[in-house]
């Protein structure tokens, strides 16, 4: 849920709710404008994420014990 933003990012459904994952993908098959433009948001919010970045932080949070 952290990258994904309900509706800008992507489409989130409750953990372990099979049939309103199904509706998410359903409505993004259906709805060719909403896939496009959650693409093109996902893309260039991704941008701002650095592997280097990410793993450093990733150490940071777990150090060794």
């Amino acid at each position: 849920p952290e990258i994904v933003h309900f509706g800008t990012t992507g489409l989130l459904a409750p953990v372990g709710d099979g049939a309103a994952l199904a509706l998410k993908v359903i409505r993004l098959l259906a709805d060719s404008d909403l896939r496009e433009r959650i693409r093109q948001e996902a893309l260039e919010y991704v941008k701002g994420f650095d592997y280097h970045e990410t793993a450093r932080k990733t150490i940071e949070h777990y150090p060794e014990s």
